[in-house]
């Protein structure tokens, strides 16, 4: 135990001395989620009936994966995204193919010109931070998609339930603000949270 405070210590150092970021690796639980979630925010887009109508001038759709302060830590998710799906599906969804930026929650501002078809937190935000991604995510007419407990209740449009068997978890409020039109089959299986 004494090594692993040596460690911390001299971790703490080098970053006050040399500024390197510390990077900690999420705890098994939270990295599952996050994969999971991963899979089912893909499966949610696919589900968005308007999806054609939030690509780019390239016929792209850019997904934003966001962190409350660490993209380094957000930027190892990018690969595992789009290695999702089956052979030449991996990379695109509906024919359209994916274009990932990973920035932080301060970085959104730029994003109020260009189209945006979803967002996936990456990590635990502060309140004040995830209540500026729900506006923007109900602004915009988009999916925002958080895989930590909690954030569905806050009004984040989409997450995941964990029971007996996984399941989307889907704020149905915060869908009907944002004028989300999701096919019938995804609701179906779907754990709705109604405030």
């Amino acid at each position: 135990m004494r090594w692993l405070t040596k460690f911390l210590v001299l971790l703490i150092i080098a970053k006050l001395c040399f500024g390197a970021p510390l990077v900690f690796a999420y705890d098994d639980n939270t990295e599952r989620r996050i994969n999971i979630g991963l899979r089912l925010f893909r499966t949610l887009l696919a589900s968005d009936i308007n999806l054609q109508q939030k690509t780019d001038e390239h016929n792209q759709l850019n997904l934003l994966l966001i962190s409350s302060n660490d993209i380094s830590v957000a930027q190892v998710y990018e690969d595992k995204f789009l290695n999702i799906g089956r052979g030449n599906k991996k990379g695109f969804i509906h024919n359209f193919p994916i274009k990932l930026t990973t920035i932080m929650v301060s970085g959104l501002s730029a994003f109020q010109q260009s189209p945006v078809a979803g967002i996936y937190i990456l990590d635990k935000l502060s309140d004040t931070q995830l209540q500026a991604v729900i506006s923007y995510g109900i602004a915009q007419k988009i999916i925002v998609y958080s895989p930590f407990e909690g954030d569905v209740e806050q009004g984040v449009s989409a997450g995941i339930a964990i029971g007996i068997q996984v399941r989307p978890f889907i704020n149905k409020q915060t869908l009907e603000k944002s004028h989300l039109a999701i096919k019938d089959l995804f609701l179906k299986v779907a754990k709705l949270y109604e405030n």
